[in-house]
């Protein structure tokens, strides 16, 4: 965990916990990977309400190329189990 953030979720502001979680490789593989994943979690609601995702990869093979993607969700529903 790294800190707490109100996000609006819902219609409603709602104190969460931000956790993150990064990912790279070990220099020197073909493919080089960085990627980092934030979770924001509810405790009230007991779930995550949103997640964002940073990801820059790269693989050298016979050729070179990169890849990148970034995108978020978030909780655009919930019925209570």
């Amino acid at each position: 965990m790294v800190g707490r953030e109100t996000l609006t979720i819902l219609g409603e502001r709602r104190e969460t916990w931000v956790v993150d979680l990064q990912r790279t490789t070990a220099p020197g593989s073909s493919e080089q990977v960085d990627r980092l994943r934030r979770y924001w979690y509810d405790p009230v609601l007991g779930t995550w309400v949103e997640w964002a995702e940073r990801f820059h990869g790269r693989r050298n093979v016979v050729l070179t190329f990169s890849y990148d993607a970034e995108y978020t969700a978030t909780l655009s529903g919930f019925t209570p189990g």
